[in-house]
């Protein structure tokens, strides 16, 4: 992945970052104009950039002193809640299937997300393999490894 690409994201993980700041009783106006993101998107399924998520993440778990923002995140709008993406898993008839799906439209959720589904005979594997790597990530990390349980 080069590193000069602009990585992009369904809008709709907007919604998902806006509903955990105000359950916190965070502004979230404040906080996405602080990184550069548009305090309003009118369709879910319109792109924004990735980077400036990285950044606001992080930055509302110190400045609001939330150690477990990013799980929060997570758990507060499950990805099954996502606008973008709950209609393209919802119709699965069983868990394989839908992680099977999933791993097939998240590339189309977050550009450089890549997520499989590994079958070890007795089990399956769901994987994430990053392709950005940035200090300091913990709180997307926190993000995702929630998003997946």
């Amino acid at each position: 992945m080069e590193p000069n690409n602009i990585h992009l994201v369904k809008a709709a993980f907007h919604t998902q970052f806006r509903i955990a700041m105000e359950a916190c009783g965070i502004s979230a106006d404040y906080y996405f104009k602080k990184v550069n993101l548009p305090s309003e998107v009118d369709d879910p399924e319109s792109l924004v950039p990735l980077m400036p998520f990285y950044s606001l993440i992080n930055t509302v778990a110190i400045s609001e002193n939330i150690p477990d923002f990013g799980s929060r995140v997570a758990r507060i709008t499950p990805w099954h809640k996502v606008a973008s993406l709950g209609p393209l898993i919802k119709n699965s008839n069983n868990l394989r299937e839908l992680l099977t799906t999933f791993c097939e439209v998240a590339s189309g959720q977050s550009s450089p997300v890549i997520f499989s589904l590994k079958d070890e005979d007795t089990h399956f594997s769901f994987c994430y393999t990053n392709t950005l790597q940035f200090k300091g990530e913990i709180q997307m990390e926190l993000y995702r490894i929630t998003s997946m349980i």
